[in-house]
């Protein structure tokens, strides 16, 4: 059995940036599909994963709330990192886990409805088809997008996983009724 790692054209679809362009690859160790805080450090890896049909898994993130909670945990533990680097003027250093925490904002916005991220042609094309969302998330978003290394971009990102986290709290109280 070869340890040699699962190279991946990142698909066409998550192709924007910050995030890729087109022809980057992801290399992904074939072992370990699992959940786990290293897979998410690379933007939409489950849901390129999905869509470039190279796991016969069953089990997705989106199919299970707790991936959910990990990906505010996630932001709870990193947004205090973030603040520090952008207070001290340091936005190469932040750009970096800003990014990070963009692509796994998205990825909350889908994962509670219990859908994969799939793009159009705009990243925010595909937030209409969500019930549960901040208010204006898609002009929100496109903000943070454009200048994701700035103060108010993390404000921002902040704000908007606050607002998500009430809306997924709310969603799940529905589901239970």
């Amino acid at each position: 059995m070869s340890n040699e790692p699962l190279v991946i054209t990142v698909p066409s679809m998550f192709c924007f940036p910050p995030f890729y362009e087109k022809g980057d690859m992801l290399y992904i160790d074939k072992c370990n599909f699992g959940l786990c805080t290293e897979k998410l450090a690379q933007p939409f890896f489950y849901d390129i994963l999905y869509e470039s049909k190279v796991s016969n898994s069953k089990l997705w993130p989106w199919q299970f709330k707790e991936s959910c909670s990990i990906l505010l945990k996630q932001w709870d533990s990193r947004k205090e990192e973030i603040s520090g680097l952008l207070r001290r003027r340091n936005q190469q250093r932040a750009r970096e886990p800003m990014c990070r925490s963009i692509a796994n904002f998205i990825d909350l916005m889908f994962w509670m409805h219990h859908i994969p991220v799939k793009f159009e042609h705009e990243i925010t094309d595909s937030f209409s088809l969500l019930s549960y969302r901040p208010i204006n998330v898609e002009e929100r978003l496109k903000f943070i997008l454009e200048r994701p290394d700035h103060y108010l971009s993390f404000v921002q990102l902040n704000e908007l996983y606050t607002e998500c986290g009430k809306k997924m709290i709310v969603k799940q109280a529905r589901e239970k009724k």
